[in-house]
């Protein structure tokens, strides 16, 4: 729509056309240049996110995304569970040589699916995550379904947003400020992980952690 095609005029967008008005300038003076830097970013952009089919696939798996009829969930994800399984049962080569093996049986797995969906149909009430807790808690899935098991738990570490890396650098701010603007990179590491990882003000136990502190190596040669 950026840049037009045979059969839609180009937008250009907001801000071009703010600068195309107040310089006066002709629609048919814009330089091709804009159209092949729009290109650009196009290619750059789908080879950056080049599996958007792929992780729309994964959504199968949720069962709450089921035909609400038997004859439709009976062909419910064939198409989807196959590009799972070329992903991820098939050899891969980055550009650094290094060789990676298949960490599934992509037939088994496809043969695994199709008892799969009938099973995950008993779970409709629940979402995704409290979804797989309780099959993994209640049921023998893992050993059953080997090769679906391990999709699931890809997607179950898979972070949906950057919201957790946004909190690192908020809490980062906030201990290295301006008063603190020379601390090292490692007394940063420590203050981060301490802060996100360690226990509430309140649990905190500071008079166990002194004594073991006091009785270290460490603090007798200071």
């Amino acid at each position: 729509m950026f840049i037009g095609d045979d059969d839609t005029p180009p937008t250009y967008g907001k801000h071009l056309l703010e600068y195309i008005e107040s310089n006066q300038l002709s629609l048919n003076s814009i330089p091709d240049s804009f159209s092949q830097f729009s290109l650009s970013i196009i290619r750059n952009i789908e080879k950056r996110f080049p599996d958007s089919d792929f992780h729309h696939a994964m959504r199968i798996f949720d069962a709450q995304q089921l035909p609400l009829t038997q004859t439709l969930i009976n062909r419910y994800g064939e198409k989807e569970i196959e590009i799972i399984g070329e992903f991820y049962g098939n050899q891969k080569d980055d550009q650094d040589g290094n060789v990676y093996e298949p960490i599934i049986d992509k037939k088994e797995l496809e043969r695994e699916w199709i008892v799969v969906r009938q099973f995950i149909a008993n779970f409709r009430e629940f979402k995704f995550v409290e979804q797989w807790f309780r099959i993994f808690s209640t049921t023998e899935f893992s050993s059953l379904y080997p090769n679906t098991s391990k999709i699931i738990h890809i997607i179950l570490i898979i972070p949906l947003s950057n919201a957790s890396v946004e909190r690192v650098f908020s809490r980062q701010n906030l201990i290295k400020n301006k008063l603190r603007n020379k601390m090292k990179l490692e007394t940063l590491h420590y203050h981060l992980n301490i802060l996100i990882n360690g226990p509430s003000l309140e649990s905190f136990d500071f008079e166990t952690v002194y004594d073991h502190w006091a009785q270290s190596p460490h603090s007798i040669s200071m």
